[in-house]
């Protein structure tokens, strides 16, 4: 874990996170294994100190923000990762949620609703149509298509709220909490890889066309549509990132906002899922029932 010590420090400056996004501030931030643990950027460490090195306890578990001696401090197990890429691009989103958390961000998810979200055959079948319109738009690869792309992606969101209505609200708030997190976290990524920001981005939105996976985790499924919005914000609202902070929009409202749809959609939806997913859509929600009920109990 040495080695990424000196890489760390040079690269995760407030001025290169500023260039992901604006006004970016740094909260303290740790990386660790089973053993060590270098805090950074935190009170605890003196003043002329570099960084604090600490014997690991149950305190460091996965890569998340957590309140370490009531400070906010992003933290990144690097047995996780093969590569300082990677260690280097989830630091930048996990402190990117300290960032919202010292901003005061509010459009967090009511979790309760993730937990008896419907999975109706309709609302499973719209949501895989959307999705493919999302993918579609951010690979297009002229600006007529890409927005003909992005109004058939809201048209199908905007039939699945008249399905879903609150539920749908959970989804949006997902986006907004995880989607600029998961935005900071490819370009940085891109910025120190090789590969092209093109391909960066059909890796990270590729389980967009994953039938099944929409369908298992829908707080995680979201992760991708997310990413993908912010994406295609940067194309059509340069200054959407300042919008987004300023307001408690959701990055799919500030979209919304840049193609208004003419009246409701109003054609059926053909069933086109296979066989094996509508079975487990339907198990899933009777799971999630019987979940709520022995939490009321």
């Amino acid at each position: 874990m040495e080695q990424y010590i000196d890489r760390v420090l040079q690269d995760l400056s407030e001025k290169n996170l500023q260039s992901y996004w604006q006004d970016f501030k740094m909260v303290a931030y740790a990386i660790y294994d089973k053993q060590t643990v270098y805090l950074f950027n935190h009170p605890s460490v003196l003043s002329g100190q570099l960084y604090l090195k600490l014997l690991w306890d149950s305190r460091f578990s996965g890569c998340t923000l957590i309140l370490f001696e009531n400070y906010p401090t992003t933290i990144v197990d690097v047995h996780l990762y093969d590569e300082y890429e990677s260690i280097y691009s989830i630091l930048v989103h996990e402190l990117f949620h300290g960032f919202q958390y010292i901003n005061g961000e509010r459009r967090f998810p009511d979790e309760l609703l993730g937990m008896t979200y419907p999975m109706t055959e309709i609302n499973v079948e719209l949501r895989n149509q959307e999705r493919m319109s999302l993918l579609h738009a951010v690979l297009a690869t002229d600006a007529d298509s890409r927005d003909q792309w992005i109004r058939e992606f809201i048209g199908l969101r905007e039939k699945r709220r008249d399905e879903l209505r609150d539920y749908l609200n959970y989804e949006l708030r997902v986006e907004a909490i995880e989607g600029p997190a998961w935005y900071v976290e490819l370009m940085a990524y891109h910025e120190k890889s090789s590969q092209s920001i093109e391909s960066h981005k059909k890796s990270f939105i590729s389980c967009l066309q994953d039938r099944m996976a929409s369908s298992q985790n829908i707080r995680k499924s979201c992760y991708h549509s997310r990413l993908a919005i912010c994406l295609l914000l940067d194309e059509v609202d340069v200054d959407w990132k300042q919008s987004f902070m300023i307001s408690e929009w959701t990055v799919y409202d500030l979209l919304k906002q840049n193609f208004p749809i003419a009246g409701e959609d109003t054609s059926e939806v053909t069933i086109t899922q296979h066989k094996r997913q509508r079975k487990f859509a339907r198990l899933l929600t009777k799971v999630k029932l019987i979940l709520l009920k022995n939490l009321k109990h």
